[in-house]
């Protein structure tokens, strides 16, 4: 009987132990990440605990005072021998700026943080290419620090430059965190620097496009080597499409007793409006021992070469 009752007694002790344990636990702080988000967005919450929570864990209960924007888990658990747990902060799209006291709490002790939700606005306006040949294709796009609430979000746009046009103004439909625009650069005829201004009634943000002249990227041979008396096709490459002038390329053979381009020592290669290659054909004549031939092309001070052996 004395050892049933002793049996008792120690398991009395070792409940009043537990409760007290947790009772004696206290929140040492609390953290949001990010401490600032657009309505619609997600933060991050961590309770920390001043001591490691004992055998069960420690629920901490948790509230949102701005219960309209920001919402939170009723409780979270910090697991035995954990000081830590995290617990995610839901928000809403808000018409105005404001803010959401979160707070934690373990019996007496409490701790909290603010969250500032603000409304969702222009991030960025982007080009692709930012550095376009003269003639090539330009795409555009305005990015949300967050997806559009209902109704979307209007953006206007505006470029400093008359013979470059955009758009606008365009609207990110709700749910979305970007739309596209079009750049219409076809009235370019020489290099320039162009920018782009996207507007909302509190974001202004710029993109700056650096439209360059078309120039020589390459010349390709379409075999490097031949036997004397046959030919082989090149090619003259540009870096972008060509202008509506087209290209005239320079093309020329280093020896032209051996190796002609288009039948003569040098010759010009056109490339049309929006292309950007053009071909041409290398002729050679019997030789007696090894000949190298270098195949140059040159257009506006840019030089490009390619070496034919002749056996």
């Amino acid at each position: 009987m004395a050892r049933i009752f002793s049996l008792l007694l120690l398991a009395a002790l070792l409940i009043l132990a537990t409760i007290g344990s947790v009772s004696a636990q206290s929140v040492a702080k609390l953290t949001l990440e990010p401490t600032q988000v657009p309505g619609g967005a997600p933060a991050i919450g961590t309770v920390t605990l001043e001591s490691a929570a004992p055998k069960g864990g420690v629920t901490v209960t948790l509230s949102a005072n701005g219960s309209t924007v920001a919402s939170v888990p009723a409780q979270v658990k910090v697991p035995h021998g954990q000081k830590r747990a995290e617990f995610k902060v839901n928000t809403k799209a808000v018409t105005a700026d404001t803010s959401a006291t979160i707070s934690a709490t373990v019996g007496s002790s409490s701790q909290s943080a603010t969250l500032d939700i603000v409304t969702v606005d222009l991030a960025s306006v982007e080009v692709d290419p930012l550095d376009p040949v003269i003639g090539e294709p330009i795409h555009g796009y305005v990015t949300l620090t967050w997806l559009a609430p209902t109704g979307g979000i209007s953006v206007s746009l505006q470029s400093n430059a008359t013979d470059v046009t955009v758009t606008g103004p365009v609207t990110v439909q709700a749910g979305q965190w970007y739309a596209p625009f079009k750049i219409d650069a076809s009235g370019v005829t020489s290099p320039e620097t162009v920018v782009i201004t996207a507007q909302t009634a509190t974001a202004t943000k710029t993109a700056t496009i650096k439209i360059q002249a078309v120039a020589l990227a390459g010349i390709a041979l379409g075999h490097d080597r031949v036997v004397g008396g046959n030919s082989t096709t090149g090619e003259v490459v540009l870096d972008g499409p060509a202008p509506a002038s087209g290209v005239t390329i320079t093309v020329s053979s280093s020896d032209s007793t051996v190796a002609l381009v288009d039948g003569v020592d040098s010759t010009t290669v056109n490339v049309p409006s929006g292309a950007w290659h053009a071909s041409f054909t290398v002729t050679t004549t019997t030789v007696t021992s090894k000949t190298v031939v270098t195949i140059t092309a040159t257009y506006n001070g840019v030089t490009k070469t390619e070496r034919l052996t002749i056996h």
